[in-house]
């Protein structure tokens, strides 16, 4: 899955036997490799959530992203598959909710997630 931070250009590969998803990103020049944590171990996670949200250009590179709405798309990936949802958050300090788009409520899979925050329109590729 790839496609929401150009910049950074980052993704993750799906580990089968070990039912995660692996991290990486853009390092420097034109290489690709592995996202690693203060000990040298690559960032690894069971749960990806991907949250497109609306923003508003403050101008001079700044902008403002709009993470409280009443619902917009999404992505839920673990265990090697991916389905759209829908999530809600109604207000600052209150939980966000993730639904499927028969409108029942997920429930994570136990273990590290991952959320993802990207723009509502950009590009946004998974396999």
């Amino acid at each position: 899955m790839s496609g929401c931070y150009p910049l950074t250009r980052c993704y993750f590969d799906y580990n089968e036997q070990e039912g995660l998803y692996y991290r990486s990103q853009h390092l420097s020049g034109s290489s690709d490799g592995p996202h690693l944590d203060a000990s040298g171990t690559q960032l690894a996670f069971k749960n990806i959530l991907v949250q497109f949200v609306k923003y508003v250009d403050l101008g001079e590179g700044y902008l403002a992203f709009q993470c409280n709405d009443d619902t917009e798309d999404g992505w839920y990936f673990t265990n090697g598959k991916g389905i759209h949802i829908t999530w809600k958050k109604a207000e600052d300090y209150g939980a966000t909710r993730y639904y499927d788009d028969n409108g029942n409520e997920i429930e994570l899979n136990t273990g590290k997630t991952m959320v993802c925050i990207a723009l509502k329109g950009n590009r946004f590729t998974f396999r």
